[in-house]
């Protein structure tokens, strides 16, 4: 049921604009399908006024708050996410992505290098910085990683706070490679330079 109800606000969100899910909102509207209150608002523009961050990352950083209130409406309850905190290795973790769902892993690497291949993007093969979540044991999935899935926020299972904004997974070699890759909440608050109001 939560999962059509999110597929449901997004289709009537989005109704008519050729927008499929709040990752692919145009860069220069995201501030007509993110709805703030008057104090957050003001929390936002404060912080474009202040920070060094372009528009873009602002806009970025937009489309990451709208994923954490649609994760607050999909997971019924009021405040799923609680605050922030760094990823141990152990930590049992979900996030809700756009094609894959609400999904359950377990962290089982911190501090790692991932090669990743921007080729088929226009770009290059790099080395990022980041942690590695598997499936869950106790809750095992098929997918915890799917295109698209970008943004996603993991979050703890036995706090409810955000540990991780995820960024890639698997590469394909078969299902005991099944895994998620993402930053460090605190490090993505810590270099976009906010924090939870």
């Amino acid at each position: 049921m939560a999962r059509s109800s999110a597929r449901d606000t997004q289709n009537k969100r989005y109704f008519g604009l050729e927008v499929p899910f709040n990752a692919a909102m145009p860069g220069g509207r995201v501030r007509d399908f993110c709805e703030f209150s008057e104090r957050r608002m003001e929390f936002f523009k404060h912080t474009i006024e202040e920070s060094s961050l372009s528009t873009r990352s602002m806009d970025r950083l937009a489309k990451v708050a709208r994923t954490v209130a649609m994760n607050q409406k999909l997971f019924d309850q009021k405040d799923v996410i609680q605050g922030v905190e760094s990823p141990m290795v152990g930590m049992k973790v979900m996030k809700y992505g756009i094609n894959s769902r609400l999904t359950h892993g377990m962290v089982d690497g911190i501090g790692g290098s991932f090669e990743l291949d921007y080729s088929d993007y226009g770009d290059q093969k790099r080395w990022i910085d980041g942690i590695r979540i598997v499936v869950d044991p106790d809750l095992p999935e098929s997918e915890i990683s799917l295109s698209g899935d970008s943004g996603s926020v993991w979050i703890n299972r036995a706090t409810s706070k955000a540990v991780a904004l995820h960024f890639a997974g698997e590469d394909g070699l078969g299902p005991t490679a099944e895994y998620a890759l993402a930053q460090s909440m605190p490090r993505v608050f810590s270099l976009l330079g906010v924090g939870i109001i």
